[in-house]
């Protein structure tokens, strides 16, 4: 995907959701900006140059769970003292997060703050919660 149509339709909601008291993305754009997100997010969230204060024993998997048909999930995985976006597999994840797919596109243009999002309850969460205090610092510091 173009990154200049991404900025494009990202702009656009950000001029209408100052204008409107409700404004959504194209939901025509949503399965491609979620994959382009999801492929770039290491990047996009400012992890990459995530680097991990302690060594950890087992890889962690933080699964992004989408909540639309057309679109698969994605997730990160903290191992060796780094992180890596991927498309979700079959592997177990330590957490997951259940987003809909317009706040996950949102959140890896930085238009919302991960921590933000949990912290107002705007993301339901399962799995182990030392791990979800985790990554919230992680995406704090970065």
């Amino acid at each position: 995907m173009s990154a200049r149509i991404a900025e494009l339709v990202i702009h656009g909601w950000a001029i209408r959701s100052q204008l409107e008291s409700v404004a959504h993305l194209s939901a025509a754009a949503l399965p491609v900006l979620s994959d382009w997100v999801g492929q770039s997010a290491t990047s996009l969230l400012g992890l990459i140059d995530f680097r991990l204060s302690h060594p950890i024993a087992e890889p962690v998997r933080y699964r992004f769970d989408l909540s639309a048909k057309d679109t698969c999930g994605y997730d990160l995985v903290v191992e060796n003292d780094n992180c890596r976006m991927e498309p979700a597999g079959t592997d177990s994840p330590n957490v997951t997060y259940h987003f809909d797919v317009e706040t996950f596109v949102l959140m890896g243009f930085g238009r919302f703050k991960f921590g933000v999002l949990i912290n107002e309850g705007q993301l339901a969460v399962e799995g182990d919660l030392s791990l979800v205090d985790a990554l919230r610092k992680w995406f704090e510091d970065s």
